[in-house]
């Protein structure tokens, strides 16, 4: 609904533009003799309309797409070959990245399009510009996986708490997936240090030590990072503007060839939305033991470690293009073919931008972990935060990044045009266009997605992060002339 009221506005924007270029150019050159409503003649020779020159103008709608980009993972695949090993409190699962940009369509949209130029002679020139804005595409994927590659693991060195006697670090290698740390390894100083990953604490017991006070006996492995849902999309603006010289050779029997040349600049700024959703971890509840009076803990209320997230990635390429073409006109009555290509040697400047939030959850975690009258506390209160994710509890969990790259992309642009000439000096276009573009940076390739020592969440990639760029469309409206 949103994009065709968008596309009702664009039209609105044409028509008026349109209205309004023939108004004036219609009394700017009566006086000299301009007239545009003047009858179509066939020239004395039978021939069709004689080639055109002096001033002119074209107004068009075009009706872009933008291929869409396929088999792009929302997810580490560079460092982790997109599998990262976790454990849900009952196993260890293999998790894989199940959100990509395969559901997404071609993101379009109408725009407007606008050249002046004069032509006399075999010289000439023209200017001209388009603008495309505000092209998307969305999919949803339900209980979707992202993996994360965590560069800081967790040991026995790195793990500081109060009141625990013993652990266990999780080690899918060792026969039950994990290692003790030995009694002695105590420290007493309530708090987790030195970590900066996607680890969290499991319960495994509460007993009564000999002095009658419970005693925690925690197990340490990484949490899984899932999402209820998650929501992506991709959003493309692009506009460009040229400058052409021409050159007219002489007519032969294959047609009118026009040779030139010019510089063009556009913009092709491509970003990638992604919103995670889901509730946060509960942690644990407690029951007692009727066998041995034991108190054990067990896991309720499994959620996102990392819901609500909400990142943000943009590919802003800024293109200056040397442009050589040619076109290649047939006149046949009213009508008149023609077709025409340009290479562009493009200077691509790319600016790169990340920004989001990770977990915006994490501040009402934990909130009711248990109450009951066998043990009223709350593993809060023991400085120890079972199924939190250690390393991140302090500080910031939003991320803002940027860089600079550069690069060469060389494009290509063919049409393929008709145009009627309805009198004298009006004529009507329809065509087709296709436009590519390599090395263009692509939002939804540009994040690295790992936690770094230095407490770093994400980063830009130097490499890897650029595609070739296909557009396509349609192209429709009006030509004026002033012979």
């Amino acid at each position: 609904m949103g994009k065709t009221k968008m596309s009702l506005i664009h039209l609105k924007r044409l028509l008026a533009s349109f209205m309004l270029v023939t108004i004036l150019a219609t009394q700017a050159t009566a006086a000299q003799g301009f007239r545009p409503w003047a009858p179509y003649q066939r020239d004395e020779f039978g021939g069709g309309a004689r080639r055109t020159e002096g001033v002119y103008g074209v107004l068009e709608g075009v009706y872009y797409a933008f291929a869409p980009t396929k088999n792009i993972v929302v997810g580490d695949v560079d460092n982790t070959q997109g599998k990262r090993a976790a454990f849900t409190g009952d196993a260890t699962i293999n998790q894989t990245n199940t959100v990509n940009t395969n559901n997404l369509g071609a993101p379009s949209t109408l725009g407007i399009r606008a050249e002046v130029g004069n032509m006399r002679g075999h010289h000439g020139w023209s200017f001209s510009g388009y603008n495309l804005s505000n092209m998307s595409s969305s999919a949803e994927t339900p209980d979707a996986s992202v993996v994360i590659n965590d560069e800081c693991g967790i040991d026995a060195y790195t793990v500081r708490g109060a009141d625990l006697y013993f652990y266990y670090v999780w080690n899918p290698g060792s026969p039950k997936g994990f290692d003790e740390v030995p009694s002695n390894t105590i420290f007493g100083d309530g708090q987790i240090t030195g970590a900066t990953s996607l680890w969290g604490w499991f319960i495994a017991r509460w007993t009564e030590g000999e002095s009658g006070d419970p005693v925690w006996n925690g197990r340490l492995a990484p949490l899984p990072v899932n999402f209820e849902t998650a929501k992506v999309t991709t959003r493309i603006d692009h506009w460009a503007v040229e400058a052409l010289y021409t050159y007219r050779c002489h007519p032969s029997r294959f047609g009118n060839l026009d040779l030139f040349g010019g510089v063009r600049y556009m913009e092709i700024n491509d970003s990638l939305n992604f919103l995670g959703e889901g509730v946060p971890w509960k942690g644990v509840t407690v029951v007692e033991d009727s066998e041995d009076g034991e108190l054990e803990g067990n896991a309720y209320g499994v959620g996102s470690i990392l819901g609500d997230s909400d990142w943000r990635f943009t590919a802003g390429n800024h293109i200056v293009a040397p442009m050589i073409g040619a076109r290649l006109a047939k006149t046949n009555n009213r009508w008149t073919f023609s077709a025409e290509g340009k290479f562009m040697a493009g200077l691509n400047q790319q600016n790169l931008r990340s920004k989001g939030t990770i977990g915006s959850h994490y501040d009402n975690m934990n909130e009711e972990i248990f109450d009951t009258d066998l043990l009223p506390t709350t593993v809060r209160d023991y400085g120890i935060y079972p199924w939190t994710p250690i390393g991140v509890l302090e500080g910031t969990r939003s991320f803002n990044h940027s860089a600079v790259r550069h690069a060469f992309s060389p494009g290509v642009e063919v049409k393929l045009n008709a145009n009627w000439q309805m009198t004298h000096a009006v004529g009507f276009n329809v065509g087709v266009t296709g436009m590519w573009v390599d090395d263009i940076a692509r939002g939804s390739k540009i994040n690295d997605y790992t936690i770094f020592n230095n407490g770093q969440f994400f980063g830009l990639k130097s490499s890897g992060f650029t595609d070739s760029a296909l557009m396509y469309g349609v192209n429709f409206g009006v030509t004026v002339n002033r012979y």
